[in-house]
C-alpha cells in the first residue's frame, strides 16, 4: 500500500494518535492533529504539527512503534496551482532521529522523502508537478 491522506475522525484513529504522545511545538499540550498521510499497511505515519509563513514547518515520520524522526523544514511552492503545474521545493534546517533508531538512518531518510513525495503541496497532490527535497544530516538524541 501506499501514503493515503486520511481525516482524524473516529476513536481509534483519536488512539493512535495519542498513542505516538506528540507535543505542540507552540504550546505546551498535546499536538492537535485533525489529518495525517498513513500508510496503513506498514504502519506509517506522516504529521504536520504545523508552520508556515516566517515559521518552519514541524514534521514528524513515526511507526506504530513511536516517532521515527522529528523535523524543521521550509516548503515553497511554485507556478500555477492547476492541476500538475506547482514545484515544490522542501529545505530541512533540523532532522532529529531517536539513537534507537540510528541503524536505520537511510531507511528513515527515505520514508521521509516518500511521504514528502505522497504529500504534494501541504496535502494537496493535484497541484504538483515536482518535488525536491533538501536534507540536512540527522542529529541523534
Amino acid at each position: 500500500m501506499t501514503f493515503e491522506m486520511e481525516a482524524i475522525e473516529n476513536s481509534a484513529q483519536q488512539a493512535e494518535v495519542a498513542a505516538l504522545g506528540l507535543n505542540s511545538p507552540f504550546t505546551s499540550g498535546p499536538a492537535s492533529i485533525r489529518r495525517w498521510l498513513v500508510d496503513r499497511d506498514r504502519g506509517l505515519y506522516f504529521i504536520n504539527l504545523g508552520g508556515g509563513g516566517e515559521r518552519p514547518y514541524f514534521l514528524v515520520l513515526a511507526d506504530r512503534n513511536g516517532v521515527l524522526l522529528q523535523a524543521e523544514a521550509a516548503e515553497e511552492a511554485d507556478g500555477d496551482f492547476a492541476p500538475n503545474a506547482a514545484t515544490v521545493s522542501w529545505s530541512f534546517n533540523s532532522i532529529v532521529i531517536p539513537k534507537r533508531e540510528a541503524e536505520r538512518v537511510d531507511e528513515i531518510l527515505a520514508l521521509l522523502r516518500e511521504s514528502l513525495q505522497a504529500y504534494g503541496h501541504l496535502g494537496n497532490t493535484k497541484v504538483v508537478k515536482s518535488i525536491s527535497v533538501a536534507l540536512v544530516k540527522p542529529s541523534f538524541v
